[in-house]
């Protein structure tokens, strides 16, 4: 057994869903339902054609699908979750994230505008984009912050970035006693 260590991360944590049958549109509009999972992801490579790289579940396993070679796109679905003392909501929002791989080439570099655009069809009702390249940039208090930036009069009480216990950031904004 042979296997590099992108090859590997792959095969053992992620789900690939490369199949003829489930379009690209079809699988970001699965993760992207207000009834999917916290952290539900899509991670999609456009190149001739739009390929669908890998789907799953948490921050931790969106950044092991962003491979330091490639220019891809992902879509990771963030619960929004205001819990006060008899009221718990959640709002689902969409984060896109642009990553243009440290290892990749300067003029594949190029390919991540002309992506842009086709994946902008792709990816719709986003809620904030960011522009990554490394994977340690990428944590739920920097995508907390674009959310927060990107405006809404009321605030939740913390985000939901999927199942495990550090994928969950408290805003800390409101006093203990209206929670």
């Amino acid at each position: 057994f042979e296997s590099n260590h992108n090859t590997l991360r792959r095969n053992v944590f992620l789900i690939p869903v490369m199949s003829e049958t489930k379009s690209a549109a079809k699988v970001f509009a699965d993760i992207a339902h207000k009834e999917a999972k916290a952290g539900s992801f899509v991670v999609i490579v456009i190149g001739k054609k739009t390929v669908v790289e890998c789907q799953g579940t948490g921050l931790s396993e969106l950044k092991k699908a962003l491979a330091s070679d490639k220019v891809m796109f992902a879509a990771i679905n963030v619960h929004g979750v205001d819990e006060r003392a008899n009221v718990k909501s959640t709002r689902t929002k969409m984060i896109q994230i642009n990553w243009v791989g440290t290892d990749v080439a300067p003029m594949k570099k190029m390919g991540a505008l002309s992506g842009k655009a086709k994946i902008a069809k792709i990816f719709k009702g986003m809620a904030a984009t960011m522009n990554v390249s490394d994977v340690e940039d990428l944590t739920v208090e920097s995508i907390a912050k674009v959310l927060l930036d990107a405006g809404g009069a009321h605030k939740p009480s913390y985000y939901l970035f999927g199942p495990e216990e550090s994928e969950k950031f408290d805003l800390n904004f409101y006093s203990k006693d209206n929670k």
